[in-house]
């Protein structure tokens, strides 16, 4: 998972995936876009306003289990050097 992030001027925190074609067919990219949202709301307390994230899942995303998901994008964003 890659993670972009950059300060913007608004007080709140702006997020956007994007799913590649390379990550099988749409029903595929809708559910990974739909795991990650949830991930995000549930580690939304972790993130600090004025900032924009984009979230860029690799192809490696669709073996993995929710709870490995969620590990992995708590570590990337106590790792963020804001």
């Amino acid at each position: 998972m890659i993670i972009n992030f950059s300060k913007c001027n608004k007080p709140e925190i702006q997020i956007g995936f994007t799913v590649s074609k390379k990550i099988g067919n749409a029903v595929t990219r809708n559910y990974v876009k739909r795991i990650l949202r949830s991930i995000v709301r549930n580690n939304l307390n972790q993130l600090t306003e004025h900032f924009k994230l984009e979230i860029i899942p690799k192809k490696k995303i669709e073996g993995i289990k929710f709870l490995e998901l969620e590990q992995d994008f708590s570590k990337l964003i106590e790792n963020l050097e804001i």
